[in-house]
């Protein structure tokens, strides 16, 4: 939603929608391969540092705003996540943990590239009008829209002291589940 009228701006802004669209088809589908090809990773994040440059950084981070709250990823995630946290063996670490990772993993991926992608805003213009830094942008978004429901705050899993599994302590130190 919206990728057509940012992309209507002009070329360059067109190819770097693109690529985003290309990064979100690719941490769905792809689980070995990068999520973007080196040379247009590069290339977005020189593209983002000459927005930035031409005095452009809060229509960066409105881009990666936009593109974070519209991103299919989120969509089918939340889906994904609820379906689990409905099922009868959720409170079973083993159960919770097998299909946490499927998402987990694609959620570090997602993030580490758009941290890279655009890491200029939190250097030269987050700090400054006191906006989350892109990191915090995303995690805050996946806390919203995939660990806020009532199944996930009174899953056991999530609520008790004793959790052994790796993932799932990040999992809960990431969304703010930790005491």
């Amino acid at each position: 939603e919206g990728a057509l009228e940012l992309a209507a701006q002009g070329k360059s802004i067109c190819y770097f929608i693109l690529c985003l669209l290309e990064i979100q088809r690719n941490i769905q589908v792809d689980q070995e391969e990068d999520v973007l090809n080196a040379s247009l990773l590069e290339a977005c994040k020189t593209f983002v540092r000459c927005q930035c440059r031409e005095g452009k950084p809060g229509e960066m981070y409105q881009v990666l705003s936009h593109f974070i709250s519209n991103s299919h990823v989120f969509f089918e995630w939340e889906k994904f996540l609820t379906g689990i946290f409905q099922d009868s063996r959720a409170h079973q670490e083993r159960f919770l943990v097998m299909h946490l990772e499927q998402v987990w993993s694609r959620y570090k991926r997602f993030t580490t590239v758009l941290e890279s992608m655009f890491d200029y805003l939190d250097d030269i213009f987050t700090w400054r009008h006191r906006l989350p830094k892109v990191s915090e942008l995303i995690r805050d978004h996946m806390k919203r829209r995939c660990f806020s429901s009532p199944l996930v705050a009174k899953n056991e899993l999530f609520t008790s002291q004793a959790v052994r599994d790796e993932t799932l302590k990040q999992v809960r130190f990431a969304m703010g589940f930790v005491l």
